[in-house]
C-alpha cells in the first residue's frame, strides 16, 4: 500500500470513526461499536491482518455487508457521505490483500444499490428479491408490464390485472396482496375482479407461460406450491 492510498484511508476512517463518538449529551452513539472493526478503515486493516488468508474474502464480504446494511437504513447525508468513504476505502484494501475478491464487491454493491433503490422508489419491500424480479422481468418481456414494473396497455382490465397479481402472490407468498398491489398499481377491487374470471382466458395461459419462463430460471420458485403447478402444465410446451 503507498502513501497515497494509505492518506486517503485515514481520511475516510477519520470521517467513519466521527459516527462513533458522543456530539453532546443529545447525540448518542449512532452505530453499534461492536461493527467498528467492519467500519474503520485502519482498525479493519489492522483485523485482517490477524486473520489466515484463507478468510479474508468471508471478512470483506462481511464488512461490505455492514456498510451496506447501514446505507439502506439511513437518509442522513453526512452518514452515508461517510459509509460510502468507508466503502471505498474497503474496496482499496480489498485491491491491496484480495484483489481476487474486488469483482464480489463491486457485484455486491450493485445489488445493494438495485435493493436500495426498489425499496425507495417506493414497491413494497416484497419485491426486493431475486424471485420477484425474475417474475416481473418475465411479465416485461411478455409485454404485460413496462420497465417499472407497471401495467401496460395489454393488461388495461381489472381481470388481468387481478389474475397477474394473484398469481404472483401465491409464487412469493404475500399476504394481503390485494392491498400491496392496490397500491401498487393504483387497482381496486381486485379479489371482486379474481372472483369473475370464468373459464380458460387466453391472457392467463399467455401470463402463466411468461411467469413459468422465470420459474425455470429460479430455484426457490421452482419449489413453491404454485411454481411447481405451472412446471408441470407447461412441462412439454414451449413459450
Amino acid at each position: 500500500m503507498d502513501n497515497t492510498d494509505r492518506f486517503y484511508i485515514e481520511c475516510a476512517s477519520a470521517a467513519v470513526t466521527s459516527l462513533f463518538e458522543v456530539h453532546g449529551k443529545e447525540l448518542p452513539y449512532i452505530l453499534d461499536c461492536a461493527d467498528r472493526k467492519y467500519l474503520d478503515p485502519i482498525a479493519f486493516e489492522a483485523y485482517i491482518r490477524t486473520l489466515p488468508d484463507q478468510l479474508w474474502p468471508v471478512e470483506f464480504r462481511n464488512a461490505n455487508a455492514t456498510i451496506n446494511d447501514y446505507l439502506q437504513r439511513t437518509s442522513e447525508d453526512d452518514i452515508i457521505d461517510a459509509l460510502n468513504m468507508a466503502a471505498i476505502s474497503l474496496q482499496t484494501l480489498a485491491a491491496t490483500y484480495c484483489p481476487d475478491i474486488t469483482d464480489k464487491l463491486a457485484i455486491a454493491k450493485r445489488e445493494a444499490a438495485v435493493t436500495k433503490n426498489v425499496v425507495n422508489s417506493g414497491l413494497p419491500k416484497a419485491f426486493a428479491n431475486d424471485e420477484a424480479r425474475d417474475i416481473f422481468e418475465a411479465l416485461i418481456a411478455a409485454g404485460y408490464l413496462d420497465n417499472e414494473w407497471q401495467p401496460t396497455n395489454s393488461a388495461k382490465s381489472q381481470a388481468v390485472r387481478a389474475y397477474m397479481a394473484h398469481t404472483i402472490a401465491q409464487l412469493l407468498g404475500l399476504q394481503y396482496w390485494a392491498k400491496v398491489f392496490h397500491a401498487f398499481w393504483q387497482t381496486k377491487n381486485l379479489p371482486q375482479s379474481l372472483n369473475q374470471i370464468t373459464g380458460g382466458k387466453e391472457y392467463a395461459a399467455k401470463i402463466d407461460r411468461a411467469i413459468t419462463e422465470a420459474i425455470n430460471n429460479n430455484v426457490h420458485l421452482k419449489e413453491t406450491a404454485k411454481g411447481k403447478e405451472l412446471l408441470r402444465k407447461y412441462k412439454n410446451q414451449t413459450m
